[in-house]
């Protein structure tokens, strides 16, 4: 949880792995794969 009670997705530790970041602002197929499973994690845990 955040301070404001928001639940984060931390995504630093894949920082450095190969595809997962195109550039520092944009993410790359291997980070939309995780984006995708916390999405989908976070939709059927409510």
């Amino acid at each position: 949880m955040g301070e404001y009670g928001v639940k984060l997705l931390d995504l630093t530790g894949f920082e450095y792995e190969s595809y997962f970041m195109c550039d520092t602002m944009h993410i790359g197929w291997k980070g939309w794969l995780a984006v995708d499973q916390a999405l989908i994690s976070y939709y059927y845990e409510q």
